[in-house]
């Protein structure tokens, strides 16, 4: 894919020095242009649709009657979608498990202990800068 071949080497000769940096990635990710169709239109452009897709030119939102109702993504953004998401619940395990270690104690008291928390940093940041 695109992002693949800006970020590790060259994909037209393979030389690593014809790497792109990360700005200019950004850039390719914010590029990539989103349509919106009516379902009518997709069907009748399929292929053609796909092979857009593919390059990694567009993405489409498939819209019947005004309401988007379907999306058509590259794999390579599906597979970024899907890691994403895995980074996301792995975080909120993180969560979960301190909600579990802190629930017998009421709301108002974990706000307490974190304030004091919070303010003893600031304190030491503080005398450690002057």
């Amino acid at each position: 894919s695109m992002l693949k071949k800006l970020s590790s080497k060259c994909y037209r000769c393979g030389q690593p020095e014809h790497r792109i940096d990360f700005c200019t990635q950004l850039c390719y990710i914010v590029l990539i242009m989103t349509q919106t169709l009516k379902s009518s239109d997709v069907r009748s452009n399929w292929s053609q649709l796909l092979n857009k897709v593919f390059k990694e030119q567009t993405r489409v939102i498939v819209e019947k009657s005004g309401i988007p109702i379907a999306a058509v993504i590259s794999a390579e953004d599906l597979a970024r979608l899907t890691r994403l998401e895995e980074e996301r619940n792995e975080r909120f395990k993180v969560i979960d498990r301190m909600r579990a270690a802190f629930k017998d104690i009421p709301d108002d008291e974990i706000e307490h202990q974190v304030d004091k928390a919070v303010a003893e940093v600031r304190v030491s940041k503080r005398s450690t800068t002057a």
